[in-house]
């Protein structure tokens, strides 16, 4: 037993020497010193060696600035513009900490933070508006969703450049360009439009002519008024119909089957009245017409213009008519014709972009309240102030559906008069024949479409106008007319007369202003029931005489 206990002894003795550390051994500078990596702004990323002994005593500042090769500075410098780092997700590093107290270990990274780059105020702003410009829509309604884009180009481009900036991105792969395209719009000739033809009230088309002209006093001694052309534009209100593709085929008729072309139909509209905004103030420098008014814009400025465009919109409701586009005319030499020549350009193009961005807005309206499959029959009408010659034009799907996401600078045209010509600046780059560009030629957001001649129900009548330049309110000649029509009835002669005189769709307008609600409803149902043929048993009350009588007197 005695020498049991002996070896045990032995034995733990053995073990307390062995886990008695060696003094000498721990104090030998064998401990290797630790490595930071600095990444700098531009990217790379220098290493750093910090002695073991020295991680209690070195500031990270110091360490930064070694690294940025700056130690010779100026002292007062480093305190004015200190040196600011992220380590991790910790972006407010306090840099004179030392190493040891930040607990930075062997390998660890610390990213130095740029300092603000000073902006002048003139780039700040341009910066500013070309964001505001590239991200800017008109609308949050698509008007064809199979051609919308879930992100705009712009938006697209900046997402995939702050992808490949990740470190283990290298370079950019075909199927990140190929999404990246698939961002951009592609424009193409459009053939054909939802509208075949379009019957044009040639009566309203005349007096709105007429209306782009004044006479004016002449400087010279023949005392002869010049003619000064003054471009407009207005609103067009009819109805779409359905009829024959080929009207001028013969109709035949058997028991037995019915021709083809009879079967084939096509969607037509006719224009029965033609409504002008009041209070244009076309411009007198660029000749261009005012369309502040024409669609009654909503951001807040023109409330008044807003009010006036939805009534117009309630009375062709009540006359069972729809907006189905626009009219406006140009004075400037838009078909290359020359004052020495009767040559024609055959470039040439009545349309340029402004009149393709003010026709879109229209259409994106009208389908957003009437619904894309009623509201796409929308045409536009380019008149010659100075020969009266008229061509009609639809506007192709991508063309409105780019307006309505702003890549068409709808609003830019009064601050560059020069983005309203035929080659508009598109403010991101869209596709055409393949090729990436932000120039877009008019001409490719056209559909040519056919015109022919009718008279409208609600067109007047004559050349005269029933209202006042600038509509403001019904002329003498047109009160005087109304007035005899209401003495012929009440002699016991037909209404009919009267309601004729009345199938005046500007006239409706302004009387629209003096009668009441209940009063110009029951007018425009009378007026209605005339124009469809239900003329017979069509009478005017006594107390709708007497009424017109008392405000056309006054």
């Amino acid at each position: 037993h005695k020498m049991i206990a002996v070896l045990a002894l032995l034995q733990y003795a053995l073990l307390l020497f062995v886990a008695i550390p060696n003094s000498e051994a721990s104090s030998s500078p064998s401990s290797p010193p630790i490595l930071l990596r600095i990444r700098k702004v531009d990217g790379s990323v220098q290493r750093v060696s910090i002695p073991h002994d020295a991680q209690d005593t070195t500031a990270l500042s110091d360490v930064l600035a070694s690294a940025l090769e700056d130690g010779s500075a100026d002292p007062a410098d480093k305190l004015r513009n200190p040196i600011k780092c992220q380590i991790g997700s910790n972006c407010n590093v306090d840099t004179s900490q030392t190493v040891g107290s930040l607990g930075l270990r062997h390998g660890s990274l610390v990213s130095i933070i740029p300092p603000p780059r000073p902006a002048s105020s003139s780039t700040k702003e341009t910066n500013d508006k070309a964001v505001t410009s590239r991200t800017q829509r008109y609308t949050a309604f698509d008007p064809y969703p199979e051609l919308s884009k879930t992100s705009s180009y712009a938006a697209a481009a900046r997402r995939q450049r702050a992808l490949s900036r990740l470190p283990n991105k290298h370079g950019t792969s075909y199927s990140e360009i190929s999404k990246l395209q698939s961002n951009m719009h592609s424009v193409e000739p459009q053939s054909d439009g939802p509208i075949k033809r379009i019957y044009m009230c040639h009566v309203s088309a005349e007096r709105f002519k007429d209306g782009c002209s004044s006479a004016q006093p002449s400087s010279s001694s023949n005392n002869k008024k010049q003619q000064r052309l003054q471009n407009r534009c207005a609103v067009l209100f009819g109805t779409i119909h359905k009829e024959r593709v080929n009207q001028s085929a013969k109709v035949v008729r058997t028991s037995l089957s019915t021709p083809l072309y009879e079967a084939e139909m096509c969607q037509v509209v006719k224009v029965h009245a033609v409504w002008e905004p009041p209070h244009q103030h076309p411009s007198t420098e660029s000749g261009s017409y005012d369309a502040t008014t024409l669609w009654g814009s909503d951001d807040g400025k023109n409330k008044k213009g807003r009010k006036e465009y939805q009534r117009a919109i309630e009375m062709a409701d009540m006359l069972g008519l729809q907006p189905i586009g626009w009219i406006y005319s140009y004075s400037q030499d838009r078909l290359g014709e020359s004052l020495s020549t009767t040559t024609t350009n055959e470039d040439a193009l009545p349309v340029w972009g402004e009149d393709v961005c003010t026709g879109a807005i229209g259409q994106i309206q009208n389908m957003e309240r009437m619904g894309r499959h009623d509201g796409c029959n929308f045409i536009t009408l380019a008149l010659d102030a100075r020969s009266g010659a008229t061509e009609a034009f639809q506007l192709s799907d991508v063309t409105v559906q780019m307006v309505a996401e702003g890549v068409l600078p709808f609003a830019s045209f009064e601050a560059n008069k020069k983005l309203g010509e035929r080659i508009v600046m598109t403010s991101d780059p869209i596709v055409i024949d393949g090729k990436e560009t932000q120039e877009l030629d008019s001409v490719l957001c056209l559909v040519n479409t056919a015109m022919l001649s009718h008279v409208g129900r609600y067109g007047g009548k004559g050349k005269s106008n029933s209202l006042k330049r600038g509509g403001k309110g019904l002329t003498a000649k047109s009160k005087k007319n109304i007035l005899k029509k209401l003495e012929l009835t009440g002699a016991g002669g037909d209404d009919g007369s009267l309601l004729q005189e009345l199938c005046d769709f500007n006239l409706l307008i302004a009387l629209d202003r003096l009668l009441g609600k209940s009063d110009i409803n029951e007018l425009c149902k009378l007026v209605s029931r005339y124009t469809r043929g239900q003329k017979k048993g069509t009478a005017v009350q006594k107390q709708l005489k007497l009424v017109l009588k008392s405000i056309l007197e006054g």
